[in-house]
């Protein structure tokens, strides 16, 4: 037979579904799908056949429900959910005796004689049309049976125990609690939005700790302390700690008082500092053995105002009233002798620049306890949200929030410079925007016609000259830069693009010869574009108003030319802005002989390479491709010499050809017949003694 004490508790009739909505934490969502916890077992339950671990049973009405005879089980729907894994958390409330089941729901089970606390998954089942077939498991994977859905003999059962709910620290209202010299037995209830399972000890003989409950279920959802009466003469301390199944700890400190009253801080009794105005009421709290009438407070400065609320009257008319102290049903809130305050604070507004203080002094009538608490209270603050903004050129407002306390119709704010005008805009000046309390000075500045940047001193103050607050705004200037100063042409008609960019729209180019050299632009596009040539030639492109230019070289002959002047002779492989060279091919020729590190490492200079290399005396042994080109310089003709590895890249062949760049004592780098070597993704190098065209190039204006 169940007992007594459980009358209140009801139970689920056939086809009711004992739902329920719980808020809580870290809960994932129900129709998610998740892994089957660590543990999880399945079973075939049949109704009024097999258990689920010896507790569990489907009576009849295809309700779960408590298997035993002489004892009882709670059971709480979690709703629709998709898994076992998706029951994660205990619910507070909607605990039965039965459970109808229902496919595809998850449930909760709790069993008071073991403590245990069971997960649940009705698998949701085929149902085929009625025929030949037995129950059991079809081809595809999937429960079967002949019954209807009503009518169902068995189901699938996944559960999971001991269910540890959800991973939480245990909140509580207070981690302290008082009693006087001649004890008794408080109750704290917890404040999690979710049953938390939780074990309990305590660090003191004379300080006894059960479990407490809040629901007619009996799931322990708080604690009940009794303490012994005691006839020392010092006062004494005891450590409740609470762990959850997981391993989280919370202490709760017990004291007992030798003779009178004790005041016990909920923390500390610490105040932070109040702002000048618009300031929320704060609490501190404390647990003491006296009754409120036994407590005075009060401060000594009238705009600092307190107020004492016992909250433990207020537990009393809570509706989760406690409903059992351990297995024990209680008619009324079991508060004996503790008591938990609320100490409320409020002050009014500091119309001033200077910091105030008060005094709270919260004591017992009889002497034994007292304390002071410390109130400061500033004064008008002000402040901008930055020193300094930079603008650009063009005519604009700029927002920069006014950060402080003081009222916005003590403030005055102005400008040094005509073309950055000021004022303040709040709530009341700008009803039709959402501001809230923000406040704002605003900033509206012309546009700037210079390439010179200016700077404005913006100044806010209380109109008393206090407080004074600057802030420099400084306005770029017109300004126009180009993604290429330095354009290279050769002697063809050709064109080419210039990205302009520039913070005025109304930039204009100019060529210093548009007989043969012109210009033209779409938005931050310049197009420059020359007609053919039989000299070498050079133009200006200006911007009007601005420093900004581009210099423009057209070369007299092209890429693939054939060049003969003053004894010099050769291709042209090169043309660009800086440097343009011709070139010869002197032949296939070994690097070097020897292997031996020649410092010519250069990697874009070649005649410095050269210069090294003709130093070491008899070169012309031991470094063939050297001598090959070496042998152009002469009837007084100079400058020959083989490229370093970044030259030989500016101009294509498709041989492999020597580059005058070393690589180490063994290699040295060359050109390659790919285009992989061409965009410098691959470098080449070979052994010095390998034969392999060798071009001689030369500079040329």
């Amino acid at each position: 037979m169940l007992l007594v004490a459980l009358i209140g508790l009801t139970s689920c009739g056939k086809g009711e579904e004992g739902e329920f909505s719980q808020p809580g934490s870290e809960r994932t969502d129900p129709q998610q799908e998740t892994q089957d916890p660590e543990g999880t077992v399945e079973l075939s339950m049949s109704v009024d056949g097999n258990t689920l671990d010896g507790v569990i049973k489907i009576d009849k009405d295809r309700n779960f429900s408590y298997a035993g005879s002489f004892y009882y089980m709670c059971f709480a729907s979690t709703g629709k959910v998709y898994g076992l894994g998706n029951v994660n958390y205990i619910p507070t409330t909607g605990w039965a005796l039965k459970v109808a089941i229902r496919e595809g729901y998850g449930y909760v089970a709790y069993n008071p004689s073991s403590g245990k606390f069971y997960r649940m998954f009705v698998e949701p089942v085929e149902t085929v049309v009625e025929g030949s077939h037995d129950a059991g498991y079809n081809t595809e994977g999937g429960y079967y049976q002949t019954e209807t859905t009503t009518s169902r003999n068995f189901y699938i059962v996944k559960y999971q125990t001991p269910f540890k709910g959800t991973d939480e620290e245990i909140s509580v209202p207070s981690t302290t609690m008082s009693f006087k010299a001649e004890g008794g037995t408080q109750t704290l209830t917890f404040t999690n939005k979710n049953i938390v399972p939780f074990t309990f000890k305590s660090s003191q003989s004379w300080c006894r700790v059960t479990t407490s409950s809040t629901n007619e279920a009996n799931i322990p959802d708080g604690i009940a302390v009794t303490v012994d009466a005691t006839t020392s003469n010092k006062e004494e301390t005891a450590i409740v700690t609470l762990a959850t199944l997981y391993g989280r700890e919370k202490e709760i400190t017990v004291t007992r008082a030798a003779t009178g009253t004790i005041i016990q801080p909920n923390g500390s009794f610490n105040l932070s500092t109040f702002s000048a105005i618009n300031n929320e009421p704060r609490q501190l709290f404390f647990s003491s053995n006296a009754e409120q009438s036994e407590i005075t407070v009060s401060s000594n400065e009238s705009w600092c105002k307190v107020k004492l609320t016992d909250l433990s009257i207020s537990e009393t008319q809570n509706v989760r009233p406690v409903q059992y102290i351990g297995k024990k049903k209680v008619t009324s809130y079991q508060a004996s002798n503790g008591h938990y305050y609320q100490l409320e604070v409020t002050v009014d507004d500091n119309e001033t620049e200077t910091e105030r203080q008060a005094e709270i002094t919260l004591k017992s009538k009889d002497g034994n306890a007292s304390y002071t608490i410390p109130v400061v209270q500033n004064g008008f603050s002000l402040s901008l949200q930055t020193s300094e903004i930079q603008v650009s050129a063009s005519k604009q407002q700029t927002r920069i929030e006014i950060i402080g306390d003081v009222p916005t119709n003590l403030l005055q704010v102005s400008s040094n410079a005509s073309w950055c005008k000021t004022s303040i805009i709040d709530a009341t000046t700008n009803p039709n925007e959402d501001l809230g309390t923000r406040r704002y000075l605003l900033c509206e500045i012309e546009a700037n016609a210079s390439e010179d940047s200016r700077t404005a001193v913006v100044t806010l103050k209380m109109k008393n000259g206090k407080n004074v607050q600057t802030m420099n705004v400084t306005q770029e200037g017109l300004s126009l830069t180009v993604s290429n100063t330095k354009i290279s042409f050769d002697r063809k008609s050709n064109y080419t693009t210039v990205t302009v960019t520039a913070n005025y729209s109304g930039w204009t180019p100019i060529s210093s010869d548009d007989s043969w050299c012109k210009v033209s632009w779409t938005n931050n596009t310049l197009t420059i574009r020359v007609d053919p040539t039989t000299e070498n030639r050079e133009a200006t492109i200006s911007f009007k108003g601005f420093k900004e230019k581009i210099t423009v070289k057209q070369n007299r002959y092209a890429v693939g030319d054939s060049f003969d002047e003053d004894g010099l002779s050769g291709t042209v492989g090169y043309i660009s802005f800086d440097k343009s060279f011709i070139y010869k091919d002197v032949g296939s020729h070994v690097w070097s002989t020897e292997t031996v590190p020649t410092g010519a490492t250069s990697m874009s200079n070649g005649q410095a390479n050269m210069d090294i290399i003709k130093k070491i005396p008899d070169f012309e042994k031991y470094y063939p491709a050297f001598a090959a080109c070496e042998a152009l310089n002469v009837d007084g003709v100079t400058g020959w010499y083989i490229p370093a590895y970044t030259e030989l890249r500016l101009f294509s062949s498709n041989l492999n050809i020597w580059s005058s760049t070393e690589k180490d004592t063994n290699c040295s780098y060359g050109g390659g017949n790919s285009s992989e070597w061409r965009n410098n993704a691959w470098f080449y190098y070979s052994k010095k003694n390998s034969n392999y065209t060798t071009f001689a190039i030369h500079l040329f204006e």
